[in-house]
């Protein structure tokens, strides 16, 4: 039983890649609520091939989407909170933003980078100490992300199926055990 009611929600679709509409995105949500609270970021996508097979452009696209599109958002939101003297950040990232793991050599990258710019972050707020900027690393996990997983061609694609027998898979940056 909730009290929530249609109007304490708004479903509002986003691209992480379409940077130029992260402005106006935020702007009508803290029109229709009055303000921004908390920031999750969790987009992205993963990755599944070896980097001496790997095209370079298959790193620059795991970058502009799991970095520079999660920071985007963040710079839009930041100004806000930083106005209010509160709010929180959450992000999402991975155990391989903190250990590499084969076959995620970009996608590993990409969560290393937001580590860095998340924590960075954290010591240039020492002046606003009711903004939390908080770092989610999840360790194994079953989900469909891999699904969607770049391979060593930009637009290449490859299903993945985890058979989780006795042996671990690799599958979505995790192993994935039965």
């Amino acid at each position: 039983n909730s009290s929530l009611k249609d109007e304490d929600v708004l479903v509002l679709p986003l691209d992480l890649l379409d940077r130029k509409s992260h402005e106006e995105k935020s702007k009508i949500v803290i029109e229709y609520f009055g303000h921004i609270d908390i920031l999750i970021n969790n987009g992205g996508r993963s990755q599944r091939s070896l980097c001496l097979e790997t095209h370079v452009e298959v790193y620059q696209a795991l970058m502009e989407l799991n970095f520079l599109g999660t920071v985007s958002l963040t710079k839009q939101v930041l100004p806000h909170m930083t106005q209010k003297g509160r709010g929180s950040i959450v992000t999402v990232s991975s155990v391989v933003g903190l250990a590499g793991a084969p076959l995620a050599t970009g996608y590993s990258a990409s969560k290393h980078a937001l580590q860095g710019f998340f924590n960075s972050l954290r010591t240039e707020l020492t002046d606003f100490p009711n903004i939390l900027i908080s770092m989610v690393c999840p360790g194994p996990v079953q989900s469909e992300i891999v699904n969607n997983a770049f391979t060593e061609e930009l637009n290449k694609v490859t299903h993945f199926i985890c058979s989780c027998m006795s042996q671990p898979v690799w599958r979505d940056s995790y192993f994935c055990f039965q």
